[in-house]
């Protein structure tokens, strides 16, 4: 949900401003805040809706400040086209993730004690 909000959102900043650092920003920021999120989640790893929101908003504001100081370096990126390329690889490995998932914690679902859409049952 993260990284295609950013990405979203990116493409919306895009129109509006037309600015050519917009793909490899929302792409760049976009990672970084999956990365971001975890390292703060996992710490946690709480059904505290509270606390996993919050971690939520301040992984979303501190995104947005980097994808600010991005867009506004007009020297950092030239190479948008191969930015399009990660984009899609990246949608390709989140897809593949969530058929296969490694079986592994961070991709466990607590409520059915399974892990992704294919059901291994552990």
């Amino acid at each position: 949900m993260l990284y295609t909000s950013i990405l979203i959102s990116g493409f919306i900043i895009y129109l509006i401003n037309k600015t050519n650092n917009n793909f490899i920003s929302s792409f760049i920021t976009g990672i970084f805040s999956i990365c971001f999120y975890l390292l703060f989640y996992l710490p946690f790893n709480s059904s505290n809706e509270i606390l996993i929101f919050s971690v939520l908003i301040l992984d979303i504001i501190i995104s947005e400040i980097l994808r600010n100081y991005l867009i506004n370096n007009k020297n950092l990126f030239k190479y948008d086209k191969y930015f399009i390329i990660l984009i899609i690889i990246s949608y390709i490995v989140f897809g593949y993730l969530t058929y296969n998932p490694p079986i592994n914690n961070l991709f466990k679902d607590k409520t059915n004690n399974t892990y992704g859409l294919n059901i291994h049952e552990i």
